[in-house]
């Protein structure tokens, strides 16, 4: 029992920066692939279709869609706005895009087409690795993340604004 609460007291110490450092890669991650697929945007949904998993004109609109929700998830995420609906929205697409190429390894392609764009190409196995991590880095960013993000908007917005509504000093 003792030890316990000696770990929950010791990750609650490193909560905001282990919280930092996920909100960090996993912007990365979904920034530099949300770039990646913008210039090649209706080649995407095209790619998206070709998978048969969802209906064409849902397919079309999930490709077309894709790359603006990783970018505002991506930004989000690093300056620290709504983390938790990010994280949450970047879960989603993890699970997306494990199923999508789970479907692709069972009918038989080899690589994942354009994950980063035209950036660099993974084997469906490596892809398949990517999301998983990335559904983990996501459900332990849901776990930390709390009231005292370092380098978030969240935190700052609250301190300011929830402060001066039940009508006590900001702390500066």
């Amino acid at each position: 029992m003792l030890r316990n609460r000696l770990v929950t007291l010791n990750m609650s110490r490193y909560a905001p920066y282990l919280s930092l450092l996920l909100r960090l890669v996993l912007a990365g991650i979904f920034i530099v692939s949300g770039v990646t697929k913008l210039p090649m945007q209706m080649e995407f949904a095209d790619i998206v279709r070709d998978f048969h998993i969802l209906p064409d004109f849902l397919a079309v609109a999930y490709g077309a869609a894709l790359p603006w929700v990783e970018l505002m998830a991506g930004g989000y995420l690093l300056l620290g706005i709504l983390i938790k609906p990010s994280a949450v929205i970047v879960l989603l697409m993890a699970v997306s895009f494990l199923i999508a190429n789970i479907t692709a390894t069972v009918t038989g392609n080899y690589y994942c087409p354009n994950c980063f764009g035209e950036l660099f190409r993974l084997t469906l196995p490596q892809a398949i690795a990517v999301d998983v991590l990335v559904m983990i880095a996501s459900l332990m960013l849901l776990a930390v993340a709390g009231n005292r993000e370092i380098l978030g908007f969240d935190a700052w917005f609250r301190c300011r604004y929830v402060s001066k509504r039940d009508g006590k000093e900001p702390h500066e």
